[in-house]
């Protein structure tokens, strides 16, 4: 789900880019492949803005949703 999108501009740099934006940046990537292929790639984005609390609690929840994200495909 989408909570809020924006149009890609393909002449920023994307490091500033993150820097305006300020916030954590989190998502998955879909595709069919080959007859019963499926490709999830999952993309988790860390703004540092400083505050290493903020910075680590965000890291922490990364790691939980890979952990969630691996367990999942090892079930399937």
């Amino acid at each position: 789900m989408l909570v809020s999108t924006q149009p890609i501009q393909t002449d920023v740099d994307a490091e500033e880019a993150l820097a305006k934006l300020g916030t954590n940046i989190a998502g998955f990537v879909i595709k069919t492949g080959d007859k019963d292929k499926l490709d999830v790639t999952y993309i988790n984005a860390i703004y540092d803005s400083g505050n290493s609390t903020d910075f680590a609690n965000d890291k922490k929840e990364r790691g939980l949703a890979y952990t969630n994200i691996l367990s999942i495909a090892q079930r399937i």
